[in-house]
């Protein structure tokens, strides 16, 4: 079963991360409101998120000055989020803007999600 074993290999992703890792607190905001008539924004609520995650700068080799910049980071998260680019992780007291991400997801089933954040 193709499935069970995706399964097996996300959770052997999370074991890792959790331990070589830290815990990442990611802000989001949610059920943001726009009122069609009078074009009036009504705030949504804070949601935060508790996954675990891996920072670590860019090879200088990817490094483009356009695309990805000398100073993004990676964070390699768990699959318990899945992370938007409007998230606002938190890591070492410090929050970030998440400029894009990307999962790696055989067979449909997220494993990992690499983030690319930015100070």
């Amino acid at each position: 079963m193709p499935d069970s074993f995706y399964f097996r290999m996300a959770e052997t992703a999370k074991r890792l991360i959790d331990r070589f890792g830290q815990t990442v607190e990611i802000k989001r905001e949610t059920g943001e409101v726009i009122d069609p008539v009078t074009g009036q924004v009504s705030p949504g609520t804070e949601e935060s998120f508790y996954p675990s995650g891996v920072l670590r700068p860019y090879r200088k080799s990817l490094i483009d000055g356009t695309r990805i910049q000398a100073n993004d980071l990676e964070l390699v998260l768990d699959n318990t989020v899945n992370p938007i680019t409007s998230d606002e992780p938190k890591i070492n007291g410090e929050y970030f803007t998440v400029v894009n991400v990307s999962s790696i997801a055989p067979g449909g089933t997220p494993l990992i999600y690499n983030v690319q954040v930015r100070r």
